[in-house]
């Protein structure tokens, strides 16, 4: 029988909304997987158990800001035709 799952999706999201703050803050120096976690309210595994580590962070961060912007733009194309 598995683990539990303690952390899920949700978590992982409000993870990456916490880095975003900490990064219009701080800039990317001041990114710590502590920070961000102390931010959500949960232990640094959090961070570990849904994104697998700093990297992972990092590497989700730019997902979500070229998906962004990718719907920004698609939004604009559609208000100009």
């Amino acid at each position: 029988m598995g683990r539990h799952r303690i952390h899920d999706d949700a978590t992982a999201n409000a993870l990456l909304d916490a880095a975003e703050q900490v990064l219009d803050a701080g800039g990317v120096a001041g990114l710590t997987v502590r920070k961000v976690a102390d931010r959500v309210g949960v232990s640094t595994r959090a961070v570990y158990s849904t994104l697998g580590s700093k990297e992972g962070l990092l590497q989700e961060l730019g997902a979500r800001a070229y998906d962004t912007l990718g719907s920004r733009v698609d939004a604009d194309r559609q208000s100009v035709v």
